[in-house]
């Protein structure tokens, strides 16, 4: 089990850990705001906190920020995740 943890985690893309850190630090920087949520200061502060990874080309990168962008905005409207 723990091989399988191992090689799942070694093969992992770095792109889409860099999605996933951008969405969950700009879910929590909305969770922590008290007036009404600012989609964009919630990614201001995920963009500090994530790296991104080497390599990524400029049009894969616009590309995965519509998608945090898209993401972060339905979880500011409180329509994503779907329940």
């Amino acid at each position: 089990m723990l091989l399988l943890a191992t090689a799942r985690a070694a093969n992992a893309d770095p792109a889409d850990d860099y999605v996933a850190c951008l969405i969950g630090q700009s879910a929590v920087a909305l969770q922590q705001q008290t007036a009404k949520k600012d989609s964009e200061a919630a990614q201001k502060v995920a963009y500090s906190l994530c790296k991104e990874p080497d390599g990524l080309e400029e049009n894969e990168s616009e590309g995965l920020s519509d998608f945090v962008y898209v993401a972060v905005e339905a979880i500011a409207k409180g329509v994503w995740p779907s329940k």
